[in-house]
């Protein structure tokens, strides 16, 4: 028995994004968890008193519904029950943590566009951020992720003090 029971995995919808998102899949498909694929529309700071007119509101439905149907067709067909969302936040990294609080996640899944040496010293600035603040457990896709084997194991270091527990 699985004590996954949850995935989240977050999209911007690029192709740079898929192989986190067939990562997610696959751990999903093993554990026999619930997929939640998340993409954050980012809002800028500070008021638009113009989302009032009616054809930007229209704009704004539109391209809601065209990133709606973009979810649905890269989860078409997959093989385990998912959940397609759009969250609306001013920044996609305190977007996904909030979901994945508010929605009990055990496992939040990344994608990074870590390139070259230097790249792949350093996260994105999503994925660090959600690494540093995330309560649960956070696994990193790289940009070659889905060329990698299926996981048969992970190993977590620890020091066994009492900060280390929740690794």
């Amino acid at each position: 028995m699985s004590s996954i029971s949850s995935v989240l995995v977050a999209t911007d919808l690029t192709v740079s994004s898929q192989p986190a998102l067939a990562r997610a899949q696959e751990i999903a498909r093993r554990a026999g968890a619930r997929l939640h694929v998340l993409f954050v529309r980012e809002l800028h700071k500070g008021s638009r008193p113009w989302l009032d007119e009616p054809d930007l509101q229209w704009a704004d439905r539109e391209v809601e519904a065209r990133t709606r149907r973009e979810l649905e067709a890269l989860t078409e067909g997959s093989s385990v029950e998912v959940s397609n969302v759009i969250e609306r936040d001013t920044g996609a990294a305190q977007a996904i943590l909030r979901y994945a609080q508010s929605h009990d996640m055990d496992l939040i899944v990344v994608g990074t566009h870590a390139r070259g040496t230097l790249g792949r010293m350093f996260l994105g600035s999503v994925a660090e951020k959600v690494v540093r603040c995330a309560t649960t457990s956070v696994l990193v896709v790289g940009p070659d992720g889905a060329a990698v084997p299926a996981c048969r194991c992970i190993v977590a270091a620890t020091d066994f003090s009492a900060g280390s527990d929740g690794a």
